[in-house]
């Protein structure tokens, strides 16, 4: 097993083609857990070892990578992949702070599996809605949805 990606809070380790492992803080792991039970939710194994305020957790592996670098060729697909993936999550009573980068990886939270569904993962910038983040969660939505239609 080894380290595997660029994730400055956090540390992901290939445990084999179909999982990877996670090290993050406790409230992540409990927020990726709730988060269980839709197809557009990156899945975990019902398992962790936590240790102080670290966890491990146990994810699936999307062979497609992150959604930036990824060459998408049904944009409708996508678009609806992802729209549900954020309706659970608001549905679940959080908002991802994280869902779009102005610079960078824009779409570095959005995975693709190996059959092409998108999933959304990395729950560590999460919050409870209020009227400031719905508001910019709006806004990211239209940028994501824009920067799909473009490229």
């Amino acid at each position: 097993m080894g380290r595997w990606g660029g994730f400055a809070h956090s540390g992901m380790y290939r445990i084999n083609d179909k999982w990877i492992m996670k090290i993050t803080d406790v409230k992540e792991y409990r927020i990726t857990e709730e988060m269980q039970g839709h197809p557009n939710i990156v899945s975990m194994l019902p398992m962790s070892r936590r240790s102080g305020k670290y966890a491990s957790v146990v994810m699936e592996y999307c062979e497609g990578g992150n959604l930036t670098n990824y060459n998408i060729k049904d944009k409708q697909s996508v678009i609806e992949d992802i729209t549900k993936g954020v309706g659970h999550m608001l549905s679940r009573g959080y908002v991802h702070n994280d869902l779009w980068r102005d610079r960078g990886e824009h779409l570095a939270n959005f995975f693709v599996r190996g059959n092409g569904t998108v999933v959304l993962g990395d729950f560590g910038d999460m919050s409870k809605p209020n009227s400031e983040n719905l508001l910019k969660l709006s806004e990211h939505m239209n940028k994501i949805i824009e920067y799909i239609n473009i490229y």
